[in-house]
C-alpha cells in the first residue's frame, strides 16, 4: 500500500511537469491535490513525503519551501544521497545552477548510494569534474550503469577538454547557465524536455562547447529570450569565450 501511494505520487508530479511549461499556481487545484496526497503518504513515511513535498514546490518556482522540506527529510533521517539528489534536480529546473552543481557534487562523491539513474544529470548543471573524478567508484557501486552513462562519462570528457584548451573551468559554464536560470524565473518558467541539448566541438581548427534548453513558446519568444541572456552576459562582462547557449521551443517545430 505505502509504495503504491508512493508510486502513485510519483507518477502524478511527473504528469504535471509534462504538461506544463510554467510554474503552476500553489492555490491551484493541480497542487492542492497532489499536496493532499503527499500528506496521506506522509501518514505513513514522512520521510518519502517530504522529498515529495520537496518535488512538488519546485514546480511551483518555491525554492524556500524546496529547502524546508529537503532539511526536513534530512532530519528524519533520509539517505543524503537522495537530498542531494532531490535538491540538485529542483536546483536545475529552477535555473539555480551553481547550486545545481554544488549538490550533484555532494551526492555523486559519497561512498555509498546507487546513482546509475542520475549520474548524467551533472551534464545539465556543467558539473564535468564531478562526473569524471567519480567515475569509476560510481560506475562499481550503481546497479545498472547501462550506455546511457558510459555516453555522459564520455561527453563529460570531452567538454572538460574543450573547457581545458578555452582555459575555462566548469565554474565558467555554471556562471553562464545561472544567468539563463535567472531570465527562465522571471518567466516563471520551467524548462522542457529530458534535458539540454549539449554539443561539443574540439579539433584541431574548431573548439565549443553549446547548451541549448528548450522552452515552451513559440520560436521568436525562445530567440528573445536568448537574447536577454546574452545582453546580460555581456553587461555583468562574464567570461565564457566559447560557450554558447540557446533557447529552443518545445515542442521542436519541423519544417514541412
Amino acid at each position: 500500500m505505502l509504495i503504491r501511494k508512493n508510486n502513485e505520487v510519483s507518477e502524478q508530479l511527473q504528469l504535471l511537469l509534462s504538461s506544463t511549461s510554467t510554474w503552476i499556481d500553489k492555490s491551484g487545484i493541480a497542487f492542492k491535490a497532489i499536496e493532499k496526497n503527499i500528506r496521506e503518504l506522509m501518514k505513513a513515511d514522512a520521510a518519502s513525503g517530504s522529498i515529495r513535498m520537496a518535488d512538488l514546490f519546485s514546480f511551483a518556482g518555491d525554492m524556500e519551501m524546496v529547502e524546508y522540506w529537503i532539511q526536513n527529510a534530512l532530519r528524519l533521517n533520509t539517505p543524503k544521497v537522495s537530498c542531494r539528489l532531490t535538491e540538485m534536480i529542483a536546483s536545475g529546473n529552477l535555473g539555480y545552477f551553481t547550486r545545481a552543481a554544488t549538490a550533484y557534487e555532494s551526492a555523486v562523491a559519497m561512498k555509498f548510494g546507487n546513482l546509475s539513474n542520475d549520474f548524467s544529470m551533472g551534464l545539465i548543471c556543467g558539473a564535468f569534474d564531478a562526473m569524471l573524478n567519480n567515475i569509476e567508484a560510481k560506475r562499481l557501486g550503481s546497479l545498472d550503469w547501462g550506455v546511457d552513462n558510459d555516453r555522459a562519462a564520455k561527453l563529460a570528457l570531452r567538454a572538460k577538454e574543450a573547457l581545458d584548451r578555452l582555459g575555462l573551468r566548469d565554474e565558467d559554464v555554471q556562471s553562464m547557465l545561472d544567468v539563463a536560470g535567472e531570465v527562465l524565473r522571471e518567466e516563471r518558467q520551467i524548462w522542457m524536455g529530458p534535458g539540454p541539448v549539449i554539443r561539443v566541438i574540439n579539433t584541431e581548427s574548431d573548439i565549443g562547447i553549446l547548451y541549448q534548453f528548450h522552452v515552451g513558446g513559440d520560436p521568436e519568444w525562445a530567440c528573445q529570450l536568448t537574447e536577454r541572456v546574452i545582453d546580460r552576459l555581456i553587461e555583468r562582462e562574464i567570461d565564457c569565450h566559447g560557450i554558447s547557449f540557446s533557447f529552443l521551443p518545445w515542442p521542436i517545430e519541423l519544417a514541412s
